[in-house]
């Protein structure tokens, strides 16, 4: 078990424009390419209050599945938290249902989870809600990890921190070790 860790230097998975969103929080030294098309761009929306942010999800999901034809199965909302969440479980927005329950089998239902629970898995629709919620520490890994969950197009919803510096993940390591 000595030998060198196998480095997966293209991506498959998403689109050119979720890889070049994701890569700014990636802590990886080596180019990985995307090979997969170009797609869309991620989708900001501003939201700076907990009904802003209500409300840009509810006007989401409706172009999604009503406007674009999207499947309410294909689209995830991820967030950092489950325990300071704005997201309640069977909470209504519009004509659709917020649950907690990735296996569910509700019509109109929209899955709603933590980037941590979701890693590993994917969809062709993430929704990525509350990351100034995120940890200091750890909040570049769990941008990527949300990111990358997505095979075709991602949604923002509230601010998308900038990634942190070589040098401020540093300091806060040591912050954090001290």
């Amino acid at each position: 078990m000595q030998e060198k860790p196998f480095f997966l230097d293209e991506n498959c998975r998403t689109t050119q424009c979720i890889h070049d969103a994701m890569m700014p929080y990636a802590r990886v030294q080596d180019d990985i390419i995307a090979l997969g098309p170009e797609g869309r761009p991620v989708e900001r929306i501003p939201a700076e209050t907990e009904q802003e942010a209500k409300d840009a999800l509810r006007k989401v999901l409706h172009r999604l599945i009503n406007e674009e034809g999207v499947s309410p199965d294909d689209i995830v909302v991820l967030t950092p938290t489950r325990r300071k969440s704005i997201w309640e479980d069977d909470e209504q927005l519009g004509n659709f249902i917020l649950t907690w329950d990735l296996d569910t089998e509700m019509s109109n239902a929209i899955r709603v989870t933590t980037v941590h629970s979701y890693k590993g898995l994917e969809t062709a629709v993430v929704i990525l809600t509350e990351l100034d919620k995120a940890p200091d520490e750890i909040r570049d890994q769990l941008i990527y990890v949300g990111l990358s969950r997505a095979r075709n197009h991602v949604v923002v919803i509230g601010e998308l921190p900038p990634p942190t510096t070589v040098e401020q993940a540093d300091e806060s390591a040591s912050l954090t070790h001290a």
